[in-house]
């Protein structure tokens, strides 16, 4: 059995080989065959009939590349199934619409990160019930200026924080997250490839200095800001500004010679 164990673990191992191995029906190779990314969509198909009673063997198939499209077309009856088919690149647009309406919040959070949710099913999961959800509509790479308004006024700091942190997020809507009461929402916004300037220069005296400290890692920051920023007392600006490509070398031997072995570190890396 180890020795079969190996073969259906080996991407090497031939499809034909792999089919073989699937026909001697031993389940304790089921779930290694439906992992296994040289396995035939016919394969695929067999186990799925012979593992009606293993959903993490059908889970698996579901999430397999070469999943026969008819097994997606159907709604799986675990959520563990429809957890897996909610997250394959070839799910089917109708699919989706009903897995984004699932009644558990796990499978609706898998479907809201797939590249092909129609808008009108992200509208509605833009507002859905369940916090982890609506981060995952935040951390689309295609979120849109609209729905990143709204989400930048969800009433959970980890949705703010997202569409804060998320590159598709208008620049315009930066300033909100800014102000924002908690910390890691500000320092989000620091973090954001095309935050503006005006910006950066208010987070880079935030009372927090962990919000400052994201600021300090950016490149591009204005001179001036560098400068304010390296007189910081904290450990975690001073870090950031020792890895900052942009400090000067006078600045750098100081820091070289900080207490701190953090920022010494830093001054190296």
């Amino acid at each position: 059995v180890e020795i079969l164990r190996a073969l259906c673990e080996n991407t090497g191992t031939a499809a034909d080989v792999l089919a073989a191995l699937e026909r001697r029906h031993l389940p304790v190779l089921h779930r290694l065959l439906a992992i296994n990314l040289a396995t035939a969509a016919d394969t695929l198909l067999s186990l799925w009939s012979a593992a009606v009673d293993e959903p993490a063997v059908r889970a698996q198939v579901l999430l397999h590349p070469h999943c026969p499209g008819r097994l997606l077309e159907a709604m799986p009856e675990t959520v563990l199934e429809r957890r897996c088919a909610a997250r394959h690149p070839r799910a089917p647009v109708a699919l989706l619409r009903q897995l984004a309406a699932d009644a558990d919040p796990t499978v609706r959070r898998a479907a809201a990160a797939h590249a092909a949710m129609p808008a009108q099913a992200l509208l509605t999961l833009c507002f859905d019930a369940d916090a982890g959800v609506r981060r995952a509509v935040a951390g689309r790479a295609d979120l849109s200026a609209r729905m990143a308004g709204w989400l930048q006024e969800d009433t959970d700091s980890w949705v703010r924080r997202t569409v804060a942190r998320n590159a598709a997020c208008p620049p315009a809507l930066l300033a909100i997250a800014a102000a924002d009461a908690h910390a890691e929402v500000r320092r989000a916004a620091a973090r954001h490839p095309a935050c503006p300037a005006a910006v950066l220069e208010r987070l880079g005296a935030d009372p927090e200095d962990w919000v400052q400290a994201g600021v300090a890692y950016r490149d591009g920051l204005a001179p001036p800001l560098l400068r304010r920023l390296a007189r910081s007392a904290s450990v975690d600006v001073l870090a950031g500004v020792a890895r900052n490509a942009a400090t000067l070398p006078a600045q750098l031997s100081r820091l070289a010679a900080h207490e701190s072995p953090d920022v010494r570190r830093a001054v190296i890396l």
